[in-house]
């Protein structure tokens, strides 16, 4: 609608445009029905094709990068990352792309034109590309720059001592496992929190602004959902941190890094040229690193200047469409110098600090950088990752520790076994020693003990001790042993003794004995957290949300990482029964039932409930089973099922416009996939074909889960789930 009522009322000709899009007789219409034309025309695929065909690459690059957030973005930013893609991007392209129809400026005072002049304010103004193109764009290979190469050997420069960023996040959420990071009430890291990490390496912290600093980490691990922090402050491990804690340290590192260089900016330039020269050398740097040739040297200063060139040649308008250009370009650029610091700076510091490039000096004084082995892993869309195996050597002894040979960054094992112990050492040797709390602690946070003891099976030289196995498994069995509700001082223990033995260490509180199994404490907020310490209690705090969710698996089986969280095991109660016999019990103590959800009262309630939990999303297969358990959707018929895919809010109103949209639904996945009511397929193809939606029809195969009371008689599941077909 914003791009309908921009062209109803821009004091300019469309002809041009109108021409790639309406036939002949249509040209001649008024401009109101022209634009309606327009419109139409968007929605015809062999229309949209010939006109995307008749553009250059760079125009249709803009269009797919502008339709990555939505169909608007920044012209300046637009640019910016157009260029950073090693796409050949000029303001020739924006106004190709203006004239073709693909996108447009919002405020018309800034379109293309005979007497036009781009300005720094250009680079501020809203870039809109209409949605039936933003669903097309696809995918334009770019070229990213070719990096100079320097024409003598560097001497790598010596760099004062610090933690590799790899480091860092292992030391990180090694101490948020622990508890020793906390949070003032402002957010910032606590002058003790910052200590451990500067005991545990013995060296000064670098400044704030490098991705190594701890709060740098802490706003990445906050930001992508890895950690919250609680009532008190305290840093806890959220519901997704423990799939990634299981990537290897590389890996975790690279994703820091992205999130890192993601957040780098310039406000003083960005206001100044519309545009962040740091983060757009940012990224050239990064794409020329991807084509370096391995341990070449690159010249720091002819790689600044080659990126001046090319932010030069960005912003200039030769070879646009006539009528649809700017004639005089007053945009500001950095000069030759500032780009030479900018990039010396940032690589000297930024990336250099982050282990992604080491510096050198030629044999004539001048700075030079090559990737190192991580930059160049972080560089490349498949990782070239080192191979291990064939040197690395695992002992695991019946002191419940292990020796780890020759690791790194990429190896697994060695991953996994930090998740569990406590490591010393380095990637040459490493110590991991294994104890209850460290156990439970990766337990509580996601993880399963047969990820480590299978790791271990497979890569040890000898036998895991029986009495390592079997104390693992015992410190690693789900459910803990004392669980403390925060919001009530209430703690809970799973045997009548263990809540006795707990009483007789409250010297001078007030306990009151609740039931068989609960202890309810009279006592200050202190001695109550000093309590919880002392049992080895989980605490679980409702003013939070939970830190884990209910995973269910493809044979219907629950698994329930926060079993100690009253709001997660009313809903696992509401969907499942307990199982007759699982082998090894702990796996799984409930299986999906149709007769429990059945027997709920509010279904559309708990199925929302389920679906607002945190952790891995549910499959296909076990969504169609909730829906059909619920009694929100009927036993599909030769367990075949038809979804229509991809219909938002905007295909909806197009769909309404055309028809009763909503009496082939039988119920909906999500806010965009619906299911198709089995009579009501051919009704629904047919007005899917004539909107241009024909490819969001996709059946797939049902496959009941859970052994108990199927509704309708239906048979006992069988192994499997939902499959396209």
């Amino acid at each position: 609608m914003v791009i309908q009522g921009v062209l109803d009322t821009v004091p300019r000709s469309l002809g041009a445009m109108m021409a790639a899009w309406l036939p002949p007789a249509a040209r001649g219409l008024r401009r109101e029905a022209q634009v309606r034309r327009y419109f139409e025309q968007l929605h015809d695929a062999g229309r949209r094709a010939a006109v995307l065909a008749s553009c250059t690459p760079a125009a249709r690059a803009l269009l797919a990068i502008a339709s990555c957030r939505g169909g608007e973005r920044p012209l300046g930013e637009l640019i910016e990352d157009a260029a950073a893609a090693g796409h050949d991007v000029t303001l020739a392209a924006v106004g190709e792309a203006h004239r073709a129809g693909l996108l447009f400026i919002e405020n018309p005072r800034f379109w293309p034109g005979r007497a036009a002049v781009w300005t720094r304010a250009h680079n501020d103004q809203l870039a809109l590309v209409p949605s039936a193109l933003a669903e097309c764009a696809g995918h334009v290979p770019g070229a990213p720059m070719t990096p100079p190469v320097a024409a003598e050997a560097a001497t790598p420069r010596p760099h004062a001592r610090q933690p590799a960023l790899v480091d860092l996040i292992e030391a990180f959420f090694q101490c948020v496992t622990a508890k020793k990071i906390k949070t003032t009430q402002e957010g910032r890291l606590t002058v003790r929190a910052l200590r451990c990490f500067e005991e545990r390496f013995a060296v000064p912290l670098p400044g704030a602004a490098s991705p190594l600093h701890p709060a740098a980490i802490l706003a990445f691990a906050r930001a992508a959902g890895l950690v919250r922090v609680d009532s008190t402050g305290t840093v806890i491990p959220a519901a997704r941190c423990a799939a990634f804690r299981r990537a290897t340290r590389a890996e975790q590192a690279r994703v820091a890094l992205l999130h890192a260089a993601a957040a780098i900016n310039d406000d003083e330039r960005l206001a100044r040229y519309g545009f962040s020269p740091l983060r757009l050398a940012h990224r050239l740097i990064m794409a020329a690193l991807s084509r370096a040739q391995q341990n070449a040297w690159i010249p720091t200063r002819a790689l600044a200047a080659a990126i001046a060139r090319r932010v030069r040649h960005v912003f200039s308008a030769a070879g646009a469409p006539r009528d649809w250009t700017w004639t005089r370009i007053d945009q500001p650029l950095p000069e030759d110098d500032e780009w030479a610091a900018i990039v010396g700076a940032h690589v000297g510091t930024w990336l250099t600090a982050a282990g992604v490039v080491e510096t050198g000096v030629t044999a004539s004084g001048a700075d030079a950088f090559r990737p190192t082995a991580f930059g160049s892993f972080c560089v490349h869309d498949q990782a070239r990752t080192p191979a291990v195996e064939h040197t690395r050597r695992l002992v695991v002894q019946s002191d419940y520790t292990a020796l780890l040979t020759h690791s790194g960054p990429w190896d697994p094992l060695s991953q996994a076994l930090t998740v569990f112990a406590a490591r010393t050492g380095d990637d040459n040797a490493s110590v991991f020693r294994f104890s209850r709390q460290s156990v439970q602690n990766a337990v509580q946070h996601g993880h399963t003990i047969s990820e480590l003891i299978d790791a271990m099976d497979q890569a040890a030289a000898y036998p895991v001790p029986g009495n390592v196995r079997r104390h693992l498994e015992e410190w690693g069995a789900a459910g803990a042993a004392a669980v403390f509700y925060r919001d009530a001082n209430l703690f809970t223990f799973d045997t009548e003794d263990r809540r006795d033995a707990f009483i007789g260490k409250c010297h001078g509180h007030d306990v009151t004995r609740i039931g068989a199994s609960h202890a309810l404490v009279h006592a200050s907020d202190q001695a109550v957290l000093d309590l919880m310490s002392l049992s080895g209690a989980t605490p679980v705090d409702y003013t939070q949300p939970p830190v884990a969710g209910i995973e269910i698996g493809e044979q219907g089986e629950l698994a329930l990482p926060a079993n100690g969280d009253f709001r997660v095991m009313a809903v696992a109660e509401a969907i499942s029964e307990p199982a007759a016999a699982v082998t090894p019990p702990e796996r799984a103590r409930r299986m999906l039932s149709w007769a429990a959800m059945k027997r709920c009262n509010e279904p559309e309630q708990a199925l929302d409930r389920l679906s607002r939990l945190p952790g891995r999303p549910l499959s296909l297969n076990v969504r169609l089973n909730l829906l059909v358990g619920f009694g929100l959707m009927p036993l599909p018929r030769d367990n075949e099922v038809t979804l229509a895919t991809g219909i938002g809010p905007a295909e909806r109103r197009l769909l309404g416009s055309r028809g009763a949209w909503r009496r082939f639904v039988a119920a909906r996945l999500d806010s965009e996939t619906a299911v198709i009511k089995p009579d009501a397929v051919p009704d629904a193809v047919a007005m899917l074909a004539d909107a241009g939606f024909a490819s969001r029809l996709q059946r797939v195969r049902f496959t009941p889960l859970g052994a108990h009371g199927a509704p309708g008689g239906a048979a006992s599941p069988a192994q499997g789930g939902a499959s396209t077909t």
